[in-house]
C-alpha cells in the first residue's frame, strides 16, 4: 500500500507492460525451410526437433517487461511420442483397410483414451514453458479430464448441439482455473452466458453470410435450366458458367466461414483473458474481429499464390497481431512475487497425440 501527501493510505498504482513480439518472417523462414527439408529427408523423424526449434523461436521472440519466455522441452521425448502416435495411426490405417469392423473398435478405444492424452498434453505444454526461469504448470486431474471429455461431451449430441457452448466454456474454465505459474494458481471468473452469446452471433453470421447466399447461388444456377450432359460439357460457354458459379460459391463459403470463426476466437479469447488473474497479475486482451478476418483472408491468399512459401510470413504476421493485443498489468510488483516449485518431467505422448489430431484443448 502507498500513502499520499496527507498520509492517507491509497491503493498501489498498477504497472502495465505490453506483450512484445520481435519475430520476423525472414528469420522464421530460415528455420521453417530447414525444418521442412530435414523432416522430409528423415521421413518425419526430425519433426520433433522441428517442433522444438519453432516453439523456442516464438517463445524467445515474445517478452514481457524485457524478459523473454523459454520453451524447455527435450526433442528426444517428443520423438518418442511421435513414434508411438505414428505406430497407432499405421495400425488404424491397416486395420481400416483389411478389417473395417476392427477400425471402428479402434476409434472407440481412441475416444476412451483421449482424455488421458488431453490431460498429458496440457501438463507437458505448461511444464515446458517458462518465464524468468520459473515454469508454468497445470493442476488439473485425470479424473476431471475424463468427466469433461468423455462424459460431458456425450451431452452435445443428446441436446442437439445446444450444450456445445457450455461444454466449450467448461473446457476453457478447466484450463484457466488449473493453470499456474510457479507456486501461484490462476483465478478464472468467466461466465457461460458470454459463450452462448458468442456462438449465437457466430451462428447468425454463418447463416447470413454462407448458408443463405449459397442457397441463393444454387437456386440461380438451377434456374438457368442447364443440364449436366456430355454434350453440354463440351460447350465452352457452359464450362465458363460452371466455373463462375463454383468460384462464387467457394468464395462465399470461405468468407462466410472465416468471419464467424474469427469472431468466436476474438470474443472467447478476450473474455477468458479479461476474466483471469494470476495473483496480482492479469492479462488484458483486445482482439478485433475485423482485423483478424483481414489477416486470415490475406494470409490465405498469400499462401495460395506463393505455393506455400509465405506460410512463415503468415504465421509471424498473425502471431504479432494476437500478442500485440495483450497487455500485462501488475499491482505492487506482482511479477516479482512468483516463486518456482519443484516439478517432475511429464510425458510428451499426450502433447504429440493431440497436436497430431489437431484438437484445441487449451487456449
Amino acid at each position: 500500500m502507498e500513502t499520499d501527501l496527507n498520509g492517507a493510505v491509497s491503493a498501489p498504482t498498477p504497472q502495465t507492460y505490453d506483450v512484445v513480439f520481435t519475430g520476423s518472417a525472414r528469420e522464421y523462414f530460415k528455420i521453417w525451410i530447414v525444418n521442412l527439408f530435414l523432416t522430409l529427408v528423415t521421413f518425419g523423424i526430425y519433426g520433433a526437433w522441428a517442433k522444438v526449434r519453432t516453439r523456442r523461436y516464438f517463445y524467445a521472440c515474445t517478452s514481457v517487461a524485457g524478459h523473454p519466455f523459454d520453451y524447455l522441452a527435450n526433442p528426444v521425448n517428443i520423438l518418442k511420442g511421435h513414434l508411438i502416435v505414428g505406430a497407432l495411426f499405421i495400425i488404424y490405417m491397416v486395420t481400416e483397410q483389411f478389417k473395417p469392423e476392427w477400425a471402428f473398435a479402434l476409434m472407440i478405444v481412441f475416444y476412451l483414451i483421449f482424455p488421458f492424452l488431453a490431460y498429458n498434453s496440457l501438463k507437458f505444454y505448461t511444464h515446458n514453458s517458462a518465464y524468468r526461469n520459473i515454469r508454468f504448470r497445470f493442476n488439473g486431474t485425470l479424473k476431471q479430464s475424463y468427466i469433461l471429455f468423455l462424459l460431458k461431451s456425450l451431452l452435445i449430441p443428446l441436446t442437439l448441439g445446444l450444450y456445445f457452448p457450455f461444454w466449450v466454456f467448461l473446457r476453457k474454465k478447466w484450463f484457466f482455473e488449473n493453470a499456474g505459474f510457479g507456486t501461484t494458481t490462476n483465478r478464472f471468473t468467466g461466465r457461460a452466458k458470454q459463450f452462448y452469446k458468442a456462438y449465437f452471433f457466430a451462428s447468425l453470421q454463418f447463416l447470413l453470410l454462407a448458408v443463405i447466399p449459397l442457397g441463393m447461388i444454387m437456386g440461380i444456377f438451377a434456374a438457368t435450366n442447364l443440364e449436366f450432359s456430355r454434350a453440354s460439357l463440351e460447350q465452352p460457354e457452359f464450362l465458363k458458367v460452371i466455373f463462375i458459379f463454383m468460384a462464387i460459391g467457394y468464395a462465399t463459403m470461405v468468407l462466410g466461414s472465416v468471419i464467424p470463426q474469427q469472431y468466436l476466437f476474438s470474443q472467447i479469447t478476450n473474455h477468458c483473458w479479461n476474466t483471469s488473474n494470476l495473483g496480482r497479475v492479469r492479462v488484458n486482451s483486445r482482439l478485433k474481429t475485423g482485423r483478424l478476418v483481414l489477416i486470415r483472408l490475406t494470409n490465405f491468399l498469400a499462401i495460395i499464390f506463393s505455393l506455400g512459401l509465405m506460410i512463415p510470413w503468415a504465421k509471424v504476421r498473425r502471431t504479432r497481431y494476437v500478442l500485440g493485443c495483450l497487455t500485462v498489468e501488475e499491482v505492487g510488483g506482482g511479477l516479482d512475487e512468483f516463486t518456482a516449485e519443484m516439478a517432475r518431467d511429464v510425458s510428451a505422448v499426450g502433447d504429440t497425440a493431440v497436436d497430431f489430431f489437431d484438437f484445441d484443448i487449451g487456449l
